[in-house]
């Protein structure tokens, strides 16, 4: 299995040590909030495997471009990658191991949404060699789940958790939404006391925005919903920080909450403005191939997918100065005191 080859990795010198990002399209279904790039359809088997051959074939050019001597952590993000079998993550993450030294103290987090059909995923892709999980949780309520249109219940997501306890312990995150429409102070603080109670290592709070081409947007400019206003906003999030780091869990980014020694490691890399590979449509690479010359190119998933599956070659179409290439890495940095 690929995580006990990974095993067998021991350090090497740190000349040339990146972080990696595989973006997964695929969704079940569009939530009412995500503006990503993503695309909600199921897709055989043998489209799964080209878009695996896809990916493997980009980390595999773009890690040899970068001269790579180790991979710090991958994190596989969507989308929906939790979609995928276990076994396309195993080919991927053996396409990278094939280019690069992956240590046994790999960070590899990948992204699941907590329904019953990717919970019963989970021990394979533990075998496949995630090592860390990022539970989609989004809301302990299932008015506002359905709202959202997720795919999961909170039965399914509170049963996730506990298989992910089971598989990951310490190495788990679960993501909840603050700020959506008629979202209270006592309601914000119920849900929170629940969470901690089942899971209290990592959670990630992220506050609900308008983004354009989401049903969400639409929803607004038709006055059929509203969301709290901006001292609202602020007075759910006060309210986050006291109750978490009242239970322990330090704000290590504005965003993330973590007992010592249970933070992401991949996401910290991104707040410090290290280098990075994005693999996959719709991504953003930052990484420079010499002293002079830095490489950022986001394909649209199409000409992903051409490009790739005819086996052509990477060129290079875009030169960037150093500078811009950072502009693109702290726009995923926020700054913290």
């Amino acid at each position: 299995r690929v995580a006990q080859r990974y095993s067998h990795c021991s350090a090497v010198d740190d000349e040339r040590n990146v972080s990696i990002y595989l973006h997964w399209p695929f969704c079940k279904q569009l939530c009412t909030y995500c503006s990503f790039n993503k695309y909600a359809r199921s897709i055989d088997k043998n489209t799964e495997e080209k878009i695996a051959q896809c990916l493997t074939k980009e980390a595999e050019t773009l890690i040899s471009l970068s001269g790579t001597s180790r991979v710090f952590s991958i994190y596989f993000g969507g989308g929906t990658p939790s979609l995928a079998h276990p076994h396309t993550i195993a080919s991927v993450l053996e396409g990278i191991h094939r280019v690069a030294h992956v240590s046994s103290d790999c960070e590899i987090t990948l992204e699941a949404n907590p329904s019953s059909a990717e919970c019963e995923r989970l021990q394979g892709f533990k075998a496949a060699g995630v090592n860390r999980l990022s539970l989609g949780v989004q809301a302990l309520d299932n008015s506002v789940l359905s709202w959202f249109n997720r795919d999961h219940t909170v039965a399914e997501a509170l049963k996730t958790i506990e298989e992910a306890k089971r598989l990951f312990p310490g190495r788990f995150n679960t993501d909840l939404m603050f700020g959506r429409p008629g979202h209270t102070v006592q309601q914000w603080r119920d849900e929170l006391e629940k969470v901690i109670q089942i899971c209290d290592d990592h959670i990630s709070l992220y506050e609900l925005t308008v983004e354009g081409g989401t049903e969400l947007k639409r929803q607004v400019e038709a006055k059929e919903v509203s969301l709290p206003d901006s001292d609202m906003m602020a007075d759910l999030y006060q309210l986050a920080v006291e109750v978490l780091e009242n239970h322990g869990l330090k704000r290590y980014e504005v965003s993330n909450f973590a007992r010592p020694g249970a933070e992401s490691q991949h996401n910290g890399r991104y707040w410090r403005g290290k280098e990075f590979i994005g693999i996959g449509p719709g991504m953003i690479r930052s990484f420079s191939l010499s002293h002079t010359l830095s490489f950022s190119l986001s394909l649209p998933f199409c000409l992903f997918v051409t490009l790739l599956s005819e086996s052509l070659s990477l060129s290079l179409p875009v030169s960037l100065p150093p500078y811009l290439s950072c502009c693109f890495s702290l726009s995923l940095s926020p700054s913290l005191p």
